[in-house]
């Protein structure tokens, strides 16, 4: 099972955070939010401050009309997220945001095994295997 133990939350401008004992961080942008470099930033020093672990599953969703940055997904792509993060699972139903993130895979090479998809379940069972290949 995914969640186990207790959990940890908090929120940026932009994003609604959830954190779980075993590693798993849920990131939610919020409605009508454009999440920007600072919101990345900041969570990844809120993580480490409520539950400094040696490495992350990102689990991304955004709710209606939101939208990562530009430069929000290049922090997300960089040398030092991906230093704590092994693995991140981004789901979208919008056909269009899971096209353009793959070509974002492609072109920026993110440091993180990135994976795109557009059912839940199926990204958490992801998630899941990461963290059993990180035992």
């Amino acid at each position: 099972m995914l969640y186990i133990g207790n959990m940890k939350e908090f929120e940026t401008n932009a994003l609604r955070i959830c954190l779980h004992e075993n590693g798993l961080k849920e990131i939610t942008v919020k409605k009508d939010c454009v999440a920007q470099p600072e919101d990345v930033w900041e969570s990844y020093e809120q993580t480490q401050k409520l539950m400094p672990l040696s490495c992350y599953f990102v689990l991304l969703e955004s709710e209606e009309n939101s939208e990562a940055s530009l430069e929000a997904r290049r922090a997300v792509a960089s040398e030092k997220y991906g230093d704590k993060v092994k693995a991140l699972a981004v789901v979208s139903k919008r056909l269009a945001i899971n096209i353009l993130g793959n070509l974002f895979i492609k072109v920026n090479r993110p440091k993180v095994t990135t994976r795109f998809f557009e059912d839940r379940a199926v990204a958490v069972k992801w998630l899941e295997a990461r963290m059993t290949e990180e035992k």
